[in-house]
């Protein structure tokens, strides 16, 4: 049984229009000449000058191969036609292609299919791998696709909540994963959690705080290591899947907090539990906080009214933190998105300045993160006077 799927793609952009005899000599001879597989036509379909060629490989050698093309025929004289071909087999193409001497599998492919297609303008992608449990592959925020470099998945898992998975990575050492995007590294101690509380700039001695989120247990870690360390955190997150699986595999990040029998002492305590619900009643028994933390979900990536419910989350939290920080010196601090996301941006910033009757203003600084692949937005929020 295959342990995986491999797709391989490349891309031509051609001043003339290639046949369908022209496509399958270009394309599907190589391949034969490289895998020593022969080829069968499945499916041939040319609907308004676009032609679609699908084989497969007979598999007399073991090597199954399915291969795509698809050819689209300029719209205007100055335009290219454009040719695309897919290559999907199992297990890995190193395994099936006999690579040329002194050539990875990639540079075999383009030497033997760029030939066929003089004065082209290629794009060759590298391998996509597929069909396995854990993917390599993570969205940015503004939905670009990366490939990370796992060594090693430590935990996946799925809560009540969300996927959890962390990964031993080459780049950003241990990585927590949510939900398919990147949440946090071992490496984003300085470029993240450090840039979201304000250091050094910010001075937390003596003072009350309040984290919102923060089940990766980061910024708890961070504030009890200051030299001048707040009087009290108190730190509430939904999912406490996510605080034992950091707890047990991210003890650089987290500390020991996140261990059940460290949740709570002279200077801290954590709660598993809704923010929501804990902000009601910290306004029922008028509580006030120095600083509240903003770590939960990041703003939507847009102002679709498929968002809507993520926006009005957001401003519901924003609005009930406002509320508790104290009058003149609180501070609600929090992160946006990435700065790719520009309407996105205008949007919360439009959103925090109609808060509480227009009486919320902001600063904002940014950093660039690394493990995001993205420069990411932080905000102080305060009360106007």
């Amino acid at each position: 049984m295959p342990q995986l799927v491999n797709t391989f793609m490349i891309d031509y952009q051609l001043d003339y229009e290639p046949s369908e005899d022209q496509l399958t000599k270009s394309v599907i001879e190589p391949f034969e000449r490289l895998s020593g597989a022969k080829f069968e036509l499945l499916f041939k379909n040319e609907v308004q000058g676009r032609i679609t060629l699908s084989f497969q490989s007979d598999n007399s050698n073991g090597k199954d191969i399915f291969i795509l093309i698809r050819r689209y025929d300029k719209a205007g004289a100055s335009e290219k036609t454009l040719v695309s071909i897919t290559a999907e087999a199992p297990d890995y193409f190193d395994d099936i292609i006999d690579k040329t001497p002194g050539m990875d599998l990639e540079d075999t492919i383009k030497d033997a299919l760029d030939k066929n297609f003089p004065d082209s303008e290629p794009t060759h992608y590298p391998a996509i791998k597929r069909c396995i449990p854990d993917s390599p592959y993570l969205r940015t925020c503004d939905d670009r696709l990366v490939e990370y470099g796992f060594t090693k998945v430590l935990y996946s898992a799925r809560s009540e909540y969300q996927k959890i998975q962390i990964v031993d990575t080459v780049d950003f050492g241990r990585l927590l994963i949510l939900d398919d995007m990147t949440n946090l590294a071992e490496t984003d101690t300085l470029p993240y959690t450090h840039t979201l509380m304000n250091l050094p700039k910010e001075n937390y001695e003596g003072k009350e705080v309040l984290i919102l989120g923060g089940g990766d247990g980061a910024l708890m870690n961070e504030l009890q290591k200051l030299d001048k360390p707040p009087k009290f955190v108190t730190m509430i997150d939904i999912d406490e899947m996510v605080m034992e699986a950091c707890n047990e595999f991210m003890p650089t990040v987290c500390g020991p907090y996140l261990r059940k029998d460290n949740r709570e002492g002279p200077t801290h305590k954590i709660i598993v539990g809704d923010a929501v619900a804990f902000l009601e009643n910290c306004l029922k028994e008028n509580r006030a906080f120095d600083v509240i933390f903003g770590d939960l979900t990041d703003t939507p990536v847009s102002t679709s009214p498929l968002e809507d419910n993520v926006w009005e989350f957001i401003r519901s939290i924003i609005s009930m933190g406002m509320k508790l920080i104290r009058p003149k010196t609180g501070k609600y601090l929090t992160h946006a998105n990435g700065k790719t996301l520009q309407e996105a941006i205008d949007a919360y910033e439009r959103m925090v300045t109609s808060i509480n009757a227009g009486q919320c203003q902001f600063k904002r600084w940014e950093s660039y993160v690394p493990s995001f692949s993205d420069t990411w937005r932080f905000y102080e929020l305060t009360n106007k006077d």
